[in-house]
């Protein structure tokens, strides 16, 4: 598991350096296998639009671009062929510093640049030097520290019995008992659309502990996602995509339930139903192979067809694109057992499967899926006006009751009885 530190402060309260950090989690039982510093030692770069490309008049192999700053359009010399107008690149003006390293005006062939577009490697921000990064956000003048900002990774190694530490929150709680702080939980509306169940129907009970779904409309899925959730999203290792995409991954990393979105409009019948796969039944998936299901794989469909795998990928027929305007969300738990067969028959793992094989609560989904629409109302526009919650056998409340004394023999030493009881409230509550 990836935690950002920056994103873990905001959670729980963290006094410690990070060394004292990782080693207080590792001895709790969860280890951090690694740190490593995020972010690259660069000054003064700044997100710039290409606006023109033409050919250098005395060199084959270089081309001039002109970009926008947000204030001016200059024009760079480079010898990049990965660049298109529209692009937006990082630009290094006179004056900005890549290491050790300050950038002039300089004339190449008789032509001067007005400063440097940047690859990857010369802004430390991996090993590839073969052309210019390519931005997938930011606002042209805006320092490129917004999109890519200094951070602390940590790498955890998470056991199979712990899936609620698989998230942002997860580890924040488990902060929270180790140090004795309080926990800072993200805010989660609790006021819901009405009651639609015949936006879903559960026909694999065997296969589906809960479904929650909320319909939203009128989303404006083309609204540029906000560069504080970008950056989160990088650091996890997660690519943005769309607005209402980069919620649902963000909302995972952060709280640990996966979800989906279907487009709505492209739901044949405007509903779905959870089932079994037909023998030989195909889905074209996201990642663009189009896959032959089994009778035992558990799929979502609509009307018609299978539109995703339950759990580990969806479909390309009902995809988010950057002109859908209803969204179907989903936050459901799957049974694990089900959702392994099919990921390790189809040899298809993703962050999503990896956490439904592991056994997550039927209890994050609801607050999930609140949360993901409000962050879709807020950021995009849209406005939730259904919603079905699937829940055939909820889970009842276990009391479970230990004698002091008990704990002291287990653990070899005394443990006040008023500190035994602080750590399970802050663990699993306690009365």
């Amino acid at each position: 598991m990836v935690i950002s530190l920056s994103w873990l402060r905001e959670l729980v309260d963290i006094s410690v350096d990070v060394a004292t950090l990782a080693e207080r989690l590792t001895l709790a039982g969860n280890e951090v296998e690694r740190i490593h510093d995020q972010g690259a030692d660069f000054e003064g770069v700044v997100i710039a639009e290409v606006k023109g490309l033409r050919p250098h008049p005395n060199a084959d192999k270089l081309q001039l671009a002109a970009v926008w700053t947000g204030q001016a359009t200059v024009e760079v010399v480079t010898g990049a062929t990965n660049l298109s107008v529209g692009d937006r690149v990082p630009l290094a003006l006179e004056g900005a510093r890549l290491g050790e390293r300050r950038i002039k005006r300089q004339v190449f062939r008789g032509v001067w640049s007005q400063g440097m577009l940047c690859s990857p490697i010369e802004l430390g921000l991996g090993e590839d030097a073969t052309g210019i990064l390519i931005l997938d956000d930011g606002i042209e003048g805006h320092d490129l520290h917004e999109v890519y900002p200094a951070d602390t990774i940590l790498v955890l190694e998470i056991k199979s019995n712990r899936p609620d530490l698989l998230c942002h929150l997860g580890i924040a709680r488990e902060v929270s008992a180790i140090f004795g702080v309080p926990l800072k939980p993200p805010a989660v509306p609790s006021d819901r659309p009405p009651m639609a169940s015949k936006l879903t129907t559960i026909e694999a009970l065997d296969g589906c502990r809960r479904f929650v779904g909320r319909l939203i409309k009128g989303v404006n899925n083309m609204t540029r996602p906000p560069a504080w959730m970008t950056a989160r999203l990088r650091s996890a290792g997660v690519r943005p995509i769309s607005i209402v995409v980069d919620i649902t991954n963000y909302v995972m990393l952060e709280m640990g339930q996966p979800m989906h979105a279907f487009d709505f409009q492209h739901l044949n019948g405007g509903r779905v139903v959870v089932r079994r796969a037909h023998e030989g039944e195909e889905l074209l998936c996201l990642d663009g192979f189009k896959r032959l299901l089994r009778a035992t794989d558990l799929v979502v469909a609509d009307s018609e067809h299978a539109q995703g795998l339950a759990g580990i990928i969806g479909g390309e027929e009902t995809a988010i694109t950057l002109q859908t305007a209803d969204v179907l969300l989903e936050a459901a738990t799957w049974e694990p057992g089900s959702i392994r067969r099919t990921a390790r028959a189809l040899g298809l793992r993703t962050e999503a499967s990896q956490r439904f094989e592991k056994g997550l609560s039927p209890a994050l989904a609801l607050p999930a899926i609140d949360r993901a629409a409000a962050l879709i109302g807020e950021l995009a526009g849209g406005k939730p006006t259904s919603s079905v919650d699937l829940y055939p056998d909820p889970l009842k409340a276990i009391l479970i009751e230990i004698a002091p004394d008990r704990i002291d023999r287990v653990l070899g030493l005394s443990i006040k009885h008023t500190d035994a009881e602080r750590l399970s409230d802050r663990t699993v509550g306690s009365q």
